[in-house]
């Protein structure tokens, strides 16, 4: 894959094949956007330039000169603080290349019928016929990644109905704002509405279509439920998924447990 990052900080990309290990996926998705939110240091230097040739060092505005400083600190300490994580992606991204050229297409996994959407007929929980509170965890489709991601409710801007909710990925160092429309929300069950004995996994039976929260991430993806619930060691119900184009090295869909409050019909189900 060839590419780079232009001086907008927009990446630029000449190939590019898609990846398919959705945790992998994620951290690229968490990384690139906070490389473009701290690390603009094409765009500081050339306005610097700029600067200095219309008005001369001596004649720049302080204030201005610090925001620059600032901006350039942060992406320096956010590098070091990633340097292991970034590492550590380079090598998955490598092997997942290498594995790729050397795997025959013969290999390739036969593709899957479709669902027909006139076989399901789920029912939504109580939880997602209700409106979004404040303070409660919804599932948000944000048109900067075109993904649903884990948010919390701020505010109800209700002259535009416009929800604004905040970003629930704790690798953040800042809250990450965003805004959206109702039918881009799937509001999720408190942990009173999944606590052991609610009966809300009564809605998941096997087969269902849902959207999951992919482990060890804060995204959401397009799911079947595949096996009965069961209770975690801590005693929270946990369901068991296959998530679409996630097959592993054999060609087949692992089963991943996922806790029942981060799973939702998804609004075509």
């Amino acid at each position: 894959m060839e590419g780079g990052w232009d001086n907008s900080g927009s990446s630029t990309t000449t190939e590019a094949a898609p990846v398919k290990n959705r945790l992998l996926q994620q951290k690229l998705v968490t990384l690139s956007s906070n490389f473009l939110r701290t690390n603009q240091f094409g765009v500081v230097q050339q306005e610097l330039e700029r600067l200095a040739t219309e008005h001369g060092y001596e004649n720049m505005d302080i204030r201005l000169l610090a925001r620059m400083k600032q901006q350039m600190e942060y992406g320096v300490e956010w590098l070091l603080s990633h340097e292991n994580e970034i590492a550590e992606l380079i090598t998955m991204v490598e092997s997942k290349i290498t594995s790729a050229k050397k795997r025959p297409a013969k290999e390739v996994a036969p593709k899957r019928r479709k669902r027909s959407k006139a076989a399901r007929t789920t029912t939504l929980p109580p939880h997602q016929l209700r409106e979004p509170r404040i303070n409660d965890q919804v599932a948000a489709k944000v048109s900067s990644h075109n993904l649903w991601i884990l948010t919390t409710v701020k505010k109800h801007h209700a002259s535009q109905d416009i929800w604004e909710v905040v970003d629930d990925d704790d690798q953040s160092a800042e809250e990450r704002h965003h805004f959206v429309k109702r039918n881009c929300l799937l509001v999720l069950a408190s942990e009173e509405e999944s606590a052991a004995g609610s009966g809300l996994a009564e809605h998941y039976p096997v087969g269902t279509r849902v959207l999951a929260m992919y482990p060890e991430t804060t995204s959401f993806y397009q799911a079947t439920i595949s096996a009965g619930v069961f209770l975690s060691v801590d005693g929270k119900e946990l369901c068991v998924v296959q998530f679409d184009d996630d097959e592993d090295e054999t060609g087949q869909l692992p089963h991943r447990e996922v806790p029942v409050r981060f799973i939702a019909v998804p609004p075509d189900g």
